[in-house]
């Protein structure tokens, strides 16, 4: 159970958690309704709460990008990894992308990625990671799908 921002309590399976790697007391937790919530210690209250950014399909890996504090990255059942900058939107992800195939662990994040028989379809993420990766970049334009 967990107090949402709004209503009373509701039931649901916490799938991931990350805490943020910049010394803050806060943390995300992705939930098996697809919901995801960005906590801070002091409070049983979420600070932001997003229902829908997954269509209800569960969250099964999350994680802060290691130099960026507004960015992280969600992998749904479905294995579609959405890439989510507060500073840019906070209230949806600013990109999406659907993979295939079986899963593997990329160094940079140590996040669970959906690798592809085609490494080339995969090529696109790892960019967007590397890029993601330094102070001052924005997602590449076109290597997912946008989400507005």
């Amino acid at each position: 159970w967990f107090k949402p921002q709004q209503g009373g309590p509701r039931a649901t399976q916490v799938n991931a958690i990350d805490f943020s790697p910049f010394g803050k007391p806060i943390f995300l937790v992705g939930c098996s309704d697809g919901s995801i919530r960005l906590h801070q210690m002091a409070s049983e209250l979420p600070l932001m709460q997003w229902d829908n950014s997954t269509a209800g399909q569960a969250v099964i890996a999350l994680q802060w990008a290691l130099t960026r504090p507004a960015v992280f990255f969600v992998l749904d059942a479905t294995s579609v990894i959405y890439i989510w900058d507060l500073l840019e939107n906070d209230l949806s992800p600013v990109a999406k992308q659907m993979f295939f195939g079986l899963f593997f662990s990329l160094p940079i994040t140590g996040i669970w990625f959906p690798g592809t028989e085609d490494h080339n379809s995969i090529l696109p993420l790892l960019k967007s990671v590397e890029i993601l990766s330094h102070p001052g970049h924005s997602y590449p334009k076109g290597a997912f799908s946008e989400t507005t």
